[in-house]
């Protein structure tokens, strides 16, 4: 069997973000925005935007998280791919 391919950071964070919670949560980033515009004006926008710069960097470092232990768990694979096996053969070898 070939080894996994080790994915790259893009594909992580489109893995990452698609998340039905990070969904969510800029789904009500968004209705935070809009209820604060329309209440406070302008201003009240920047709560909803903030949300959304904290859920992105958020997605970020779970993304590079992930993208360490795929690293990580192809390397190992490789080592185990790199293990030699010592085989007796003839009539004292098997029983």
């Amino acid at each position: 069997m070939p080894l996994p391919r080790s994915p790259n950071l893009i594909a992580s964070l489109k893995e990452t973000a698609s998340d039905y919670l990070w969904i969510a949560v800029a789904a009500s980033a968004l209705l935070s925005g809009i209820c604060g515009a329309f209440q406070k004006g302008w201003g009240g926008l920047g709560e909803g935007i903030s949300i959304i710069i904290a859920a992105a960097f958020l997605i970020l470092i779970g993304a590079i998280t992930d993208l360490m232990k795929d690293r990580q768990f192809v390397n190992l694979q490789s080592l185990i791919k790199e293990e030699s096996v010592p085989v007796i053969r003839g009539k004292f070898g098997s029983i």
